[in-house]
């Protein structure tokens, strides 16, 4: 068998294992995001005292998961061009030096499906900050209308909104440019070249973030 051939191989079998890893890390991101946003929502009905019926529950919980479902089928379904991949790269690094074992990449980065899922992705992480915003603000009006606002209660649930806000922005904050790197490279065949060390780094900066914020915000767990 020829060592392209075997290249080849290693690259479906990477493609196999790898790749449906990859996609349900970013579907539970996403999936994670949405819920940041919705532990607002319902803590505002619960303060304005307002009850959500069954079909609302069902409604809110496929808004949770149907955008990261629809990413994630995009991407499984989304053809992978290996020699087209090798081809590309090599054009866009010609300085590169490669191996003839070298494996590049899972899957075209520019088919609808990728797209599609992209844009998707985009929407979502900017739509949640402002929908945390909008939230934050109504249930800080609410807090403020109890009379013993005062109380310990009322500055530890405020205290634990800072928090859910702040964690919802650092996701954007860390994202954006990940994003801004992929369609500079993939549109106009620039980028930052230093963006692209920080890559793994900004995706899992959240997670290092958020049990700091945590124990800072929420006051119970401070003891």
């Amino acid at each position: 068998m020829e060592k392209s051939d075997e290249v080849v191989q290693i690259s479906n079998q990477l493609h196999i294992t790898c790749l449906p890893n990859h996609r349900s890390l970013q579907a539970s991101s996403m999936v994670a995001l949405f819920a940041i946003v919705h532990v607002f929502y319902y803590r505002y009905k619960i303060l304005s005292h307002q009850k959500l019926s069954s079909p609302q529950i069902f409604r809110n919980f496929v808004i949770v998961h149907l955008p990261a479902i629809f990413c994630a089928i995009c991407q499984f379904i989304n053809p992978s061009h290996h020699n087209a991949i090798v081809l590309e790269t090599r054009a866009l690094h010609p300085s590169y030096l490669f191996e003839p074992q070298s494996v590049f990449g899972f899957s075209a980065l520019k088919s609808p499906a990728v797209k599609a899922s992209t844009i998707i992705f985009t929407i979502v992480l900017f739509l949640n900050p402002l929908a945390a915003l909008i939230y934050r603000n109504k249930i800080w009006v609410l807090l403020n209308e109890y009379e013993e606002y005062n109380s310990p209660r009322i500055k530890h649930a405020k205290s634990m909104i800072t928090g859910l806000t702040i964690q919802t922005l650092i996701p954007s904050v860390c994202f954006v440019p990940l994003i801004a790197q992929f369609f500079l490279t993939q549109y106009s065949e620039t980028g930052v070249l230093i963006l692209e060390y920080f890559n793994s780094f900004l995706v899992i900066l959240p997670t290092l973030i958020d049990p700091i914020l945590s124990i800072v915000f929420v006051i119970p767990f401070r003891r």
